[in-house]
């Protein structure tokens, strides 16, 4: 047994080392008879993988690459829109008209009219999104 005083000196090569999986990553089968509403998973398979380094020679320097690329479906590709969070504008809109009394449908149609005037690059909500806002605030 060691002496409380000893120290053991360690060779850290890394100062941060991660390595992170696609969002899409994993596969996940829906039950369709017993929910046939059920809408499509995000989780595709995707093998893809970065992994994220800083090293203690450097301490300025993060190193960023790409292990495995992404399989199974495009990054960035228009039909992947629906696999992404609301804006944070968006969900504050949605909640503030459902606090003040307003009906889920007036509320959708006015949160997509506010959105419209925002650009292209938004992600719009749509009824069932705003529904289950809903059912959180109230």
């Amino acid at each position: 047994m060691l002496p409380f005083k000893v120290v053991i000196p360690v060779k850290a090569k890394y100062i941060f080392g991660e390595t992170r999986q696609c969002y899409r990553a994993g596969i996940y089968i829906p039950e369709r008879d017993s929910r046939p509403a059920q809408k499509e998973s995000k989780a595709c398979g995707c093998n893809g993988a970065l992994k994220i380094k800083q090293f203690k020679k450097s301490p300025t320097i993060v190193t960023f690459y790409m292990t495995m690329d992404h399989n199974s479906h495009v990054h960035g590709d228009r039909s992947e829109i629906r696999t992404l969070p609301l804006p944070f504008e968006a969900i504050k809109l949605i909640e503030d008209q459902l606090r003040s009394g307003s009906s889920c449908r007036s509320t959708r149609i006015s949160v997509l009219r506010q959105i419209d005037s925002w650009g292209v690059g938004v992600r719009k909500p749509n009824y069932k999104e705003i529904y289950n806002r809903m059912k959180k605030v109230c």
